[in-house]
């Protein structure tokens, strides 16, 4: 019953997010970035269920064992609902800046692998491999990642590093 009600709570959020009016009060008045997480984090509560579902469906699951704390068979899509919700309430909104679109490439590569490894299991040697990749493209078009914030790298900023280091 408390599954229900959330449901539909979470249901008439996101309806009330879609309309034209509340995307231009939250734009306008309350900001943008709170109606992008309220955004995602409603999208995500609707669509884990049948995300739930299709990893049942398509045994994409975590089974117990002797090494593991859960005692019953996990279903392992749920992240997939979230990285779908987020990377829809950026796109659905326009947010994108340059950086964005490169940080979410170098997340979701990361992210199929990990849902690669869930699913088929991977060696550590390839996650780490990717992982490696996705830094190194993200260092490569300028962008760091520093605690919350993002800082845009350029290559001038290296060339005066070097210069002051010698």
């Amino acid at each position: 019953m408390i599954f229900y009600m959330s449901y539909a709570a979470s249901m008439t959020v996101f309806i009330t997010l879609l309309l034209p009016e509340m995307r231009q009060y939250f734009f306008g008045q309350v900001g943008r970035w709170l109606y992008i997480f309220l955004f995602a984090l409603s999208l995500s509560y609707l669509i884990t269920p049948p995300m739930r579902w299709l990893a049942k469906r398509l045994a994409i699951l975590d089974i117990p064992e002797a090494r593991k704390i859960h005692e019953r068979t996990t279903p392992l899509l749920g992240g997939v609902a979230i990285i779908i919700a987020f990377s829809a309430a950026l796109l659905a909104n326009m947010v994108l800046e340059r950086e964005i679109m490169i940080i979410l490439y170098a997340g979701g590569a990361v992210a199929v692998v990990s849902l690669i490894d869930d699913w088929k299991g991977l060696r550590a040697r390839a996650k780490l491999v990717i992982q490696i990749l996705a830094v190194a493209f993200l260092i490569g078009n300028g962008i760091i990642l520093n605690g919350s914030f993002v800082f845009k790298l350029k290559a001038s900023d290296l060339v005066a590093h070097n210069a002051g280091e010698s």
